[in-house]
């Protein structure tokens, strides 16, 4: 198959280029990975975009792709960690733990130590979501910071217990509870509030698991009564 669409700054998430680049992949046509990588390096701003680089992510990461392209695929990535919080960036996470990418981990922790807490937590998410993140004590210790600080200024409704639970015990994972009633009680207000936002997402997690594992335990009979 040939692509009919260029991707240029004009190039609109269109049906036809739909079925093109994601149809493509599925069939590994090379046509279509070299135009999906093409596309996510144009990161085009276009109605269904989003929609499109999200199935464009997720089938690359299932396609064998060579040195040059994964290469590439190192820029778009990082983006996806400076530019803001996207709908697709679950699926440039999954790219990045199922495709070994060049140089993707030493830019991530650059940009870990970036300063700004919120492009700081992205780096985070995506270098766990990789199999081998390899944090020193100092990059810990940043994202433990990043964390805190980007808890304390999301908005109430910003954030996902679903990935924060999880990346908080990774962070604290000896008593993380304990770790975050300290910071709760720092004189600092935006770490107090994200200390406990933090803290709330640990409880709840640990409720679900409770409530999970009581409901996988098998009801035991009442014991036979003696006459």
């Amino acid at each position: 198959m040939e692509l009919t669409v260029e991707c240029n700054s004009g190039l609109v998430a269109t049906q036809e280029l739909w079925d093109e680049l994601v149809i493509g992949l599925q069939v590994d046509d090379p046509a279509a990975i070299e135009g999906a990588i093409r596309y996510l390096e144009a990161d085009l701003w276009e109605f269904r975009s989003g929609y499109l680089k999200g199935r464009l992510l997720h089938h690359l990461a299932n396609r064998q792709l060579d040195e040059h392209q994964r290469r590439r695929l190192r820029p778009v990535l990082l983006r996806y960690c400076d530019v803001g919080a996207r709908f697709e960036f679950a699926k440039a996470c999954r790219l990045a733990r199922r495709v070994p990418i060049p140089g993707l981990r030493d830019g991530l922790i650059k940009g870990l130590h970036g300063g700004i807490a919120a492009t700081d937590v992205r780096c985070l998410r995506m270098l766990f979501a990789m199999k081998h993140p390899r944090l020193t004590e100092r990059d810990r210790a940043q994202a433990r910071r990043a964390l805190v600080q980007w808890a304390g200024q999301v908005r109430s409704n910003g954030w996902d217990a679903r990935w924060v639970a999880p990346t908080t015990k990774r962070l604290w994972p000896i008593d993380p509870v304990g770790h975050l009633t300290v910071i709760a009680g720092s004189g600092d207000e935006t770490e107090r509030r994200g200390a406990r936002l933090l803290l709330r997402a640990v409880r709840r997690s640990e409720r679900q698991s409770s409530r999970h594992g009581n409901s996988a335990m098998p009801s035991q009979s009442p014991p036979p009564t003696t006459g």
